[in-house]
């Protein structure tokens, strides 16, 4: 029903943030939903950008919580670190062989606004460089990733 309104009111694609975190707990549903959302959205001729990563505005871990009525951090700036890419790329892999074919995938958008987190906000001088360089390298990698995917 909302993408017939989304077709009605002249739109032609979508945005949508994606929550690792879900794949973590169910990924063979994450992936279906994903799909669904994609092809559906192509169905009435509106492409699907989504949002690999997001800043999470704050250092709250991420949960998983259907309860949780709030932005959810993804990965969470707790989940920058190269150890932990040992759960973030099989996600990334996922993603990459579900949707890499689909002609209703106009692009990836690797990161939403990596340095608008209090992670970085609320500091000054070194620290706040040290933070900026770390969001920085966890980007580039995934552009790296999902650019030079074979």
């Amino acid at each position: 029903r909302e993408m017939g309104y989304a077709k009605r009111l002249g739109f032609n694609c979508a945005r949508v943030f994606l929550a690792s975190i879900v794949f973590q707990h169910q990924p063979e549903q994450f992936i279906e939903n994903v799909l669904h959302f994609v092809r559906t959205a192509y169905e009435h001729q509106i492409y699907t950008i989504p949002c690999i990563w997001d800043s999470c505005f704050s250092e709250e871990e991420p949960v998983f919580d259907f309860d949780a009525n709030e932005w959810m951090p993804n990965p969470g700036v707790r989940h920058l670190k190269e150890a932990d890419r040992v759960w973030q790329i099989p996600y990334c892999d996922a993603l990459i062989a579900a949707l890499e074919n689909e002609p209703g995938l106009l692009m990836w958008d690797i990161h939403n606004e990596p340095w608008q987190t209090a992670y970085v906000m609320h500091y000054e001088g070194e620290v706040r460089a040290a933070r900026e360089k770390e969001i920085l390298d966890f980007v580039r990698f995934y552009c790296d990733y999902f650019h030079f995917y074979p």
